[in-house]
């Protein structure tokens, strides 16, 4: 059994005073392309008041602003995170590769594992970017090590809940948290086999 994947980091680009600013044209724009501007909406054309002649050209510079927008929440769901290392799953050892360390778990040290999950990566769910899973490893000294990881796929999604439940053969306690959707973990079929061991019910 082998589980390979990118450990990252997820950057929070609404965040930052870009973010901010395209933000806040994006709303703006927005009010003046789909309030402002279309006849009827007011009794007066306020665009015309404030900018006469050069109504049609702020209007287009609203509309680029606003397409601006779209496409930078578009590429922050997708893109939102930045490669530093990566990790392998072995059923003998766990190693984390971030530079400029290195961690290796021998599968007799480790007393848990709790997975954090939030989906894998596709493009036919909304918000489904494959990031923000987070795994913790616990030693037998109780220290932990936290990553966030990428899964790239279902089919990368079933390789790594073989390669936990192989875990679990060798007695580490999986400890699951299942965030999206809320609610939906008790549905997920693809996770049937760790919910009922961390419930304590036979496999």
């Amino acid at each position: 059994m082998n589980f390979q994947t990118k450990t990252i980091k997820t950057r929070k680009w609404r965040r930052t005073p870009l973010g901010v600013i395209s933000l806040i044209l994006y709303v703006i724009s927005g009010i003046v392309i789909f309030i402002l501007a279309p006849k009827g909406m007011f009794e007066k054309d306020y665009l015309t008041m404030w900018f006469g002649q050069d109504r049609n050209l702020f209007l287009l510079l609203c509309l680029l602003f606003n397409l601006n927008g779209i496409v930078l929440i578009i590429l922050e769901n997708h893109f939102n995170f930045k490669t530093i290392g990566n990790i392998i799953m072995t059923d003998e050892k766990i190693t984390i590769n971030q530079l400029p360390d290195s961690i290796v778990y021998n599968i007799q040290e480790i007393a848990a594992i709790r997975l954090y999950y939030n989906g894998y990566k596709t493009l036919w769910k909304v918000g489904a970017t494959g990031n923000q899973n987070f795994i913790t490893v616990m030693d037998k000294q109780n220290k932990e090590c936290v990553f966030e990881f990428l899964l790239s796929s279902h089919d990368h999604k079933m390789n790594m809940i073989d390669q936990l439940l192989s875990f679990q053969k060798h007695g580490i306690k999986i400890k699951l948290d299942y965030l999206n959707p809320s609610g939906a973990y008790p549905n997920d079929i693809d996770f049937t086999e760790l919910k009922l061991q961390e419930q304590g019910q036979p496999q």
